[in-house]
């Protein structure tokens, strides 16, 4: 990212309370070893299981020969 998670969503006009993110530049391909990743992950998987949160939006970016793949919570 090149701004915060805050700036970034009100440049599209994206709003929410307290917004959370997860960042991963993968060494694996599919989904399921991603999100296997990601749960194995304690920080990450209590952000995906918290309540607080109600949406999500994923993004998955190959750039220079990697795979970035980011999750943000809202």
């Amino acid at each position: 990212m090149y701004r915060t998670l805050q700036e970034t969503m009100s440049r599209f006009g994206i709003s929410g309370s307290n917004p959370s993110e997860n960042l991963w530049k993968a060494t694996v391909k599919s989904a399921d070893e991603i999100h296997t990743r990601f749960q194995a992950n304690e920080s990450s998987r209590k952000t995906r299981m918290a309540n607080a949160y109600t949406s999500v939006g994923i993004a998955v970016v190959e750039k220079n020969g990697y795979t970035y793949v980011v999750e943000i919570y809202l």
